[in-house]
């Protein structure tokens, strides 16, 4: 965050806070751990002034996600919600502790090059994926952000084998400079490839990312987050990456609002189309079914065919 953000964010010291009780109370089965329903908190305020019934009509239809932003105790660190996209199972994404990489598995580092780039990067494990942490900037450009990452992945993890993916456009020229973003990158020794994805569309984008997080491997969730290093991507998760609506109606834009929240995001899906997650939505075929060689006896050797 930029200096001049903080300074605004400095407390008045005159101002108080204060947390409103919960509305309602998650109820589990035996094990502790299945929801099975909401019961009305005791705590809650002005429940005498509503209709028997009120918060279970609110409930009825409503996903999780919802109901814990509106009517249970805030989790803020997860922001509000907003409407516009699909939803994903970002709180079962998330881990209370510190990741740390797994030595022999190579990190992947997603970018997404603008004057406010973004690096995100994690580690494909076992068909899960550890999202390890994340870096941005702030009114640079890529000659100033590649430096930055380089001593990153140098402080954090030496000596690990590491690959990048990109946002395709960043092969573009631009009017100040004869180099792209790629040739910077590439001088400092990080050769980026672009993530596939046709005509960088933002479908393909988002069906890359939402597959695997509201998809299980194990028993647990294919996507893992630290929410210690991850904390921008993890808010951009809960909401604040979404399509802005449009004014004076009740649609919504085509696009995601380009702000701070939509880099890491943005940079998080050229990752994991990098790896192959969306292989099957831009046409290829799915990296992880790949079809097994096989063989045939000739007369003097086997000899491999397709």
């Amino acid at each position: 965050m930029p200096p001049e953000e903080r300074a605004r964010l400095k407390w008045p010291s005159d101002w108080k806070y204060y947390v409103q009780p919960a509305a309602l109370n998650e109820v589990f089965n035996s094990d502790g751990k299945t929801l099975r329903g909401y019961k009305i908190n005791p705590l809650a305020e002005n429940t005498r002034w509503l209709k028997p019934g009120y918060y279970a009509e609110k409930v009825r239809g409503k996903d999780k996600t919802w109901v814990d932003s509106r009517l249970l105790e805030p989790d803020f660190g997860l922001g509000r919600w907003q409407a516009g996209l699909p939803d994903v199972q970002h709180r079962n994404a998330c881990r209370q502790e510190e990741l740390r990489a797994v030595p022999g598995y190579p990190i992947w580092v997603g970018l997404d090059f603008s004057r406010n780039p973004a690096a995100i990067f994690g580690q494909l494990i076992g068909n899960r994926w550890y999202i390890l942490g994340e870096l941005l900037g702030f009114d640079v450009d890529s000659s100033t952000f590649a430096p930055l990452v380089k001593r990153y992945l140098d402080q954090r993890w030496p000596g690990f084998e590491v690959r990048f993916h990109g946002d395709p456009k960043g092969r573009d020229k631009v009017q100040s400079s004869e180099k792209t973003s790629y040739d910077i990158f590439d001088a400092f020794g990080m050769r980026v490839m672009p993530a596939p994805c046709n005509d960088n569309d933002y479908q393909i984008r988002l069906g890359a990312v939402i597959r695997p997080l509201n998809s299980m491997h194990d028993g647990a969730p294919r996507i893992i987050l630290c929410p210690v290093n991850c904390r921008t991507l993890k808010v951009a998760m809960a909401g604040k990456y979404h399509y802005p609506k449009i004014r004076g109606t009740g649609g919504y834009h085509d696009k995601p609002s380009k702000d701070k929240y939509s880099n890491p995001a943005d940079a998080f899906q050229y990752l994991l189309l990098g790896e192959g997650e969306g292989d099957r939505l831009v046409g290829r075929p799915d990296r992880g079914r790949a079809v097994p060689v096989q063989t045939k006896l000739g007369r003097r050797s086997l000899r491999r065919y397709a």
